[in-house]
């Protein structure tokens, strides 16, 4: 309608971000799909139209001011009214206008990124087998790389994002930690055995420093690791969702084991396999449809997939771990 209830002035501000306006009651503000209020405008001191109009966030207080930003240059004002402020209708609109063009732009809402510090413990068949052991910066920038080569496998990952980054590193204080079995006369680091040695150590091991959220044994000779028959787990994998968004205490730190041969980096997907399964990223299945094993993807397997990124699925579970466990 044209004629607004009880002489009141009702302000419509459309633009592709806003929408959903509702009508004004005499004691109402007006709400938008953008969850902005419309009050009065600090552009203007002085409103031809009568009072100058501002615009409040949502759950601030009035005197809390919002700018209009510049992405609202192509945006359309309306002004409804009685027949006193129709006539003044072109000289509201160059107001608004001008408003809008010399208005400060709003910065953007941040969105939610998870933080992991990652220690690296290596062993000493690592050690012996590393191209880059001459110095322990040789060593912590080898360990760099492999960590950013494991973030590189969630760069499509967002809302939250995810970054991970090296601690610190240093050789295992105690080989006994790691079991071994043989197999066709070859011996493989037994994964299964070894995880929850390890996760007992570094829980309570002083030594390794604070903002640590996993720790890594990174071991030069190959894993063994297995599917349990009857419930299907990975394991001497990290276990999944073991991780702790509130670190902060010693008993705070997952951890998981990799091989890696100390020269191509190959132990990236296996490490970024295993953060993917700490922060609640599901295991891709034979019996789904939509993400198959076969697909490929990080979590297609024990080793990873030949994708180096996460399927739809385990992209949607991390998420939703993520937000349950804020």
């Amino acid at each position: 309608s044209s004629e607004a209830d009880n002489d009141q002035r009702t302000l419509v501000f459309q633009a592709p971000d806003l929408v959903g306006i509702e009508k004004l009651k005499p004691d109402q503000r007006l709400y938008s799909g953008r969850n902005f209020l419309i009050g009065r405008n600090p552009c203007e001191e002085r409103d031809p139209l009568g009072p100058p109009l501002e615009l409040h966030k949502l759950g601030s207080s009035p005197e809390t001011t919002w700018k209009p930003s510049a992405l609202f240059g192509k945006a359309r004002l309306f002004v409804l009214e009685t027949e006193r402020m129709r006539r003044k209708f072109v000289g509201a609109f160059w107001v608004a206008l001008l408003c809008v063009v010399l208005g400060e732009e709003q910065p953007e809402a941040e969105e939610d990124r998870i933080t992991l510090g990652l220690y690296v413990l290596y062993d000493d068949a690592f050690n012996n087998r590393a191209a880059f052991k001459q110095s322990d910066e040789e060593l912590t920038s080898y360990f760099t790389v492999l960590v950013n080569t494991a973030q590189a496998y969630f760069r499509g990952l967002r809302d939250p994002s995810l970054t991970l980054t090296l601690v610190g590193s240093k050789r295992l204080w105690d080989q006994e930690i790691i079991s071994y079995v043989e197999e066709n006369r070859k011996k493989f680091v037994d994964a299964a055995a070894t995880l929850p040695r390890l996760e007992d150590a570094v829980r309570w091991n002083k030594s390794v420093p604070e903002g640590v959220d996993v720790v890594f044994l990174i071991t030069g000779i190959e894993t063994k690791t297995r599917e349990d028959s009857f419930t299907k787990d990975w394991k001497g994998l990290s276990v999944p969702k073991t991780i702790c968004f509130s670190a902060g205490t010693e008993m705070a730190k997952a951890a998981g084991i990799a091989h890696d041969d100390g020269e191509t980096f190959n132990g990236a997907t296996v490490m970024a396999l295993q953060v993917a399964l700490l922060l609640g990223a599901s295991k891709d299945s034979r019996l789904t449809r939509r993400c198959p094993s076969t697909g490929g993807f990080l979590t297609s397997s024990m080793k990873g997939g030949i994708h180096p990124y996460l399927s739809e699925c385990s992209k949607n579970a991390l998420q939703g771990f993520y937000y349950r466990h804020l």
